[in-house]
């Protein structure tokens, strides 16, 4: 068993991995952070670098948690919002195109083009 010491938001926490284990997730380590803020945690900074929450930590370091109400954080929140749009999108009408423009207050102005017009079952609820 290998001890990691991290200090997360500050504070020190001290986390057993096996052997061989490729590390923890920082999406799970967020999971115990999600109460102190604000908004939605979208990244992390290890040791003053930008990563992902899929990114596994396996050495002593320190994580600091960015969120919506940052700029960086609410830059990928949008990002990853974006890609389930399209993807949605592409889901339920194979053969569109979605755009999208720019922002409008505190979203994004989003086109679907489709190359037919719609039939009374692609709306359907």
């Amino acid at each position: 068993m290998k001890k990691i010491n991290l200090k997360i938001e500050g504070k020190d926490k001290e986390y057993s991995l096996e052997e061989n284990s490729p590390g923890i997730r920082l999406g799970d380590i967020a999971k115990e952070f999600c109460d102190e803020h604000k908004g939605y945690i979208t990244l992390a900074v290890v040791d003053n670098k930008l990563k992902e929450l899929n990114c596994r930590v396996k050495k002593d370091c320190e994580i600091n948690f960015l969120d919506t109400t940052n700029e960086d954080g609410e830059r990928v929140y949008f990002r990853v919002m974006s890609f389930i749009f399209v993807m949605a999108c592409r889901e339920i009408f194979w053969d569109s195109r979605v755009t999208i423009e720019h922002s409008l207050s505190d979203g994004l102005y989003c086109e679907v083009h489709i190359d037919r017009k719609l039939k009374e079952a692609d709306v359907e609820i």
